[in-house]
């Protein structure tokens, strides 16, 4: 690691040319510096094996957000992406600072539950912004160092090798989006001056990764509430998925919700949670607004050829057009109809852009919902550059990725008893770097 440090100062003294850094130096030290915090936090004995040095990583994560350098982060985001399932949780709570100790009185204590509050003494800790912003940063550049390896792949003539990159990308995307839902979460808490908050993540047979934390909360019900500070909540996040599992995902969870809110059929708890108006990703918002044509027509027929549109299976379906037939007198039921749609509307527009996904439940004191969580694919930025091209559109991935809704709305008018730009956009959707 000296050598490289001297071969790093010999470069920007080369590259420092007639008052300006000469950018055409080659400056390979950089890649064998972020070599050696590597190794250096992911040792390798003299037979090969890899272990992590766990007591280096965490002198490393706990110092000051501005005293990491950008080759540590490099290492501690490479560990990240790699680590083993069952060590998250570790690595995790080392991005986090003890903030507050709560020692609650032991009259509030012994009064509390007659007041319907269970007043447990907690240690709350705080997520870095600063480092988890770092690292979200940094593992999403990898995950496109990824994805442009997977465009130079033929999966026809190397199938093998492209389902390893396919996959390599969705573990990283999916360990991203659970970064990303730590650091929203913000507070996690614990047992009074315990080491580290009481935190878990599962990896599931069907490879979704579930956030357990604690948090002040009710644990009681609406009609009788109970609120705990150490109440169990959970967050979800589904394995990455693209094409057309994001549509079957979709229409799963809202059959399961129209169900279960229409016909009181009993349908597993996560499921039904689809069904709440919270559902709308945050990243998203706003788009039921968007929707409101769909049932502003009224009755059957306008509310049929939307649901048409959406494969909802048999009776259901009929039931639904039925008890919104009038949107007067069922205000409540067109309102919840038209927040299904917009989560079947945003996984069209994910599909047809060939994004990837993760599907995110919560369970929270906040939320009891799904939101879509979505990046680019492989063939997102060539179908954006099309749609603009030959249809006159003058939008950003990032616009796909943000404003699915709205964009769907765009395509619909457009589109709509229009053959000749429904083959357009049929060409839109089809187009391949």
């Amino acid at each position: 690691m000296r050598n490289t440090a001297r071969e790093g100062l010999e470069y920007m003294q080369n590259a420092y040319q007639n008052g300006e850094y000469n950018t055409s130096v080659p400056d390979a030290w950089r890649v064998r510096m972020q070599n050696c915090y590597y190794t250096h936090l992911m040792p390798t004995d003299a037979q090969g094996n890899t272990t992590l040095d766990w007591d280096e990583i965490a002198k490393t994560a706990t110092k000051d957000a501005s005293e990491i350098t950008p080759e540590e982060y490099y290492a501690l985001t490479t560990i990240y992406l790699t680590l083993d399932d069952t060590e998250m949780e570790r690595f995790l709570t080392l991005l986090m600072d003890r903030t507050k100790d709560v020692d609650i009185p032991w009259y509030s204590e012994l009064l509390g539950p007659s007041a319907g509050q269970v007043n447990e003494d907690y240690s709350e800790w705080r997520v870095n912004d600063e480092k988890t912003d770092r690292l979200v940063y940094m593992a999403s550049v990898l995950s496109e160092v990824v994805l442009q390896g997977m465009k130079k792949v033929d999966s026809d003539q190397y199938p093998d090798k492209y389902d390893e990159l396919e996959e390599m990308r969705f573990n990283m995307v999916q360990r991203i989006t659970l970064l990303q839902e730590v650091k929203d979460v913000e507070a996690f808490r614990g047992e009074l001056y315990a080491e580290t908050p009481d935190i878990d993540v599962v990896r599931s047979e069907d490879k979704s990764f579930t956030l357990t934390y604690k948090e002040y909360r009710n644990i009681g019900t609406e009609l009788s509430p109970t609120f705990s500070n150490l109440g169990e909540s959970s967050i979800k996040i589904k394995y990455t998925m693209d094409k057309a599992n994001i549509n079957m995902e979709a229409l799963d969870n809202a059959e399961a919700a129209f169900a279960s809110y229409f016909c009181n059929v009993s349908v597993p708890d996560e499921t039904v949670k689809f069904a709440i108006d919270e559902a709308a990703s945050e990243m998203i918002g706003n788009a039921a607004e968007k929707a409101g044509d769909y049932v502003e027509g009224l009755g059957k027929k306008g509310l049929g050829k939307a649901i048409g549109y959406v494969p909802v299976v048999g009776d259901v379906a009929s039931f639904v057009i039925d008890a919104a037939a009038d949107y007067q007198e069922n205000k409540q039921n067109a309102e919840y109809i038209i927040g299904q749609f917009n989560d079947l509307e945003e996984a069209d527009i994910f599909r047809n852009f060939d994004c990837c996904v993760n599907y995110v439940e919560y369970d929270t004191a906040d939320s009891e919902g799904i939101k879509i969580a979505a990046v680019q694919g492989e063939n997102t930025k060539a179908r954006v550059d099309k749609l603009n091209s030959s249809m006159g559109f003058t939008i950003s991935v990032k616009d796909v990725l943000t404003s699915p809704a709205e964009l769907f709305e765009e395509i619909w008018k457009l589109t709509e008893d229009n053959p000749e730009k429904q083959k357009l956009y049929n060409d839109v959707v089809e187009s391949k770097e």
